[in-house]
């Protein structure tokens, strides 16, 4: 029978190994939305308090500060296939084990904070995990475009996770939403169990644990272009995830005044926003990435400051879906300049940074942000925090340039050298 041709832009999925782990990873993504959804109206339920959800998120992110260099350096030292398979088994059984805390009616929001902690253990191993492991299924040439269809699912998730927990709970109550995350996980394992394991390179055991750590952070300072792209996803995850990723469910509580199915449509917008950002980051060249994510962090100052006034639902939907376009374009093209100028050698480690600089930060700025809300209202912090985040990119984009690395990204680069050069 004849083959089906893909688009040029979708020939990524060609790769047998990297359509399986796509097509895991997009059930089980969806899973993950799902229970996001269900856990906040669970923490809002048990205390009414926005504080109490950063407490949460503080709880699930603290981890990555503390563990994503060990997580990077076994990423770059370990068989990236199990790490990923023991790390899915375990959100597996923390998705359950809530779940059932939930059904039988013994939950207590210490308990949230406990899972919350344990899983951000495992985020901290499998996200560098996952993002090393990406690029080794595709050819080099087909990065971009498996980082590309990698954030749309992450972000199509999210338009299908939050209806689906919507409707769950609605029908069979909280619990079914953490349910729901764990059945979800089995699909994810089975596409890691049914590619093939690609190892480790010979010389990832030479040396010791904390040389092999401490060699992320010296290449990434031999490398601006990395550098800076670190710095911009720290700044995204201190201004405009709070608001976005933690308050969104206060935000539909109080400011709009409406209800978890509402609440479903809000975070499906999101998905939807941030879904058509993904797939327009598969048309974008090389010579164009620094321009669209300045148009980017335009949008995204734009939206958040507008969404502290908007009282309308309707409206409220659309600031959400500009909102998470934003994010898409901006954040999916700062990892994609990571993945393409990093060597094969280091991924793991830099990656393990990138998470560091993403989820390292949101504990601090949720807390804060969530902190303010209680004291000053959510309308306060969203429009702060739109401004705070434009001025502060506008000032890094400065530095970038004075420091003449702009020039550097819009031509055509090699890959950096080897960490072995760096030393």
């Amino acid at each position: 029978m004849p083959r089906l041709r893909l688009p040029e832009s979708l020939a990524v999925l060609c790769q047998r190994d990297f359509r399986l782990y796509w097509l895991g990873q997009a059930v089980s993504l969806t899973g993950t939305w799902a229970q996001g959804m269900a856990q906040s109206w669970l923490v809002l339920g048990l205390t009414s308090s926005a504080f109490a959800l950063g407490v949460v998120n503080f709880a699930s992110a603290i981890p990555t500060l503390l563990l994503a260099l060990l997580g990077g350096a076994a990423a770059d030292r370990l068989d990236k296939r199990r790490i990923l398979l023991a790390t899915q088994v375990a959100m597996l059984l923390l998705a359950l084990a809530l779940g059932v805390l939930v059904a039988l009616e013994w939950v207590q929001y210490w308990h949230v904070v406990l899972i919350a902690l344990l899983l951000g253990i495992a985020i901290a191993y499998d996200l560098p995990a996952n993002q090393a492991l990406v690029p080794e299924l595709v050819e080099r040439e087909q990065i971009h475009r498996a980082i590309a269809l990698n954030g749309a699912i992450f972000h199509g998730s999210r338009l299908v996770g939050p209806a689906l927990a919507g409707l769950v709970i609605a029908v069979v109550g909280l619990a079914g939403g953490f349910f729901l995350n764990a059945l979800s996980f089995v699909a994810v394992i089975a596409s890691l169990l049914a590619i093939r394991s690609r190892g480790v390179p010979a010389e990832a055991g030479r040396g010791s644990q904390v040389r092999a750590i401490l060699e992320g952070p010296a290449y990434v300072r031999s490398q601006p272009r990395i550098a800076a792209m670190l710095g911009f996803t720290a700044l995204t995850a201190a201004f405009v995830f709070p608001n976005l990723a933690i308050m969104m469910p206060v935000y539909a509580r109080d400011v709009l005044q409406v209800g978890v199915a509402e609440m479903g449509l809000i975070m499906a917008a999101s998905g939807l926003g941030a879904l058509v950002g993904s797939m327009a980051l598969l048309g974008v060249r090389r010579a164009q990435q620094m321009q669209r994510i300045g148009q980017g962090v335009v949008l995204l100052t734009f939206s958040l400051s507008a969404l502290a006034w908007v009282r309308l639902f309707l409206l409220a939907l659309g600031g959400v879906a500009l909102l998470s376009f934003g994010v898409s374009i901006a954040m999916g093209l700062a990892a994609t300049v990571i993945q393409q100028q990093v060597a094969p050698e280091v991924r793991g480690r830099v990656m393990g940074l990138y998470s560091l600089a993403f989820m390292g930060v949101i504990p601090f700025s949720g807390l804060a942000a969530t902190a303010l809300a209680d004291w000053v209202g959510l309308p306060a912090v969203m429009q702060a925090s739109g401004l705070l985040y434009g001025l502060g990119a506008l000032v890094l984009f400065a530095r970038m340039r004075s420091a003449r690395t702009v020039s550097a990204m819009l031509p055509e680069a090699e890959p950096a050298p080897s960490v072995a050069t760096t030393r």
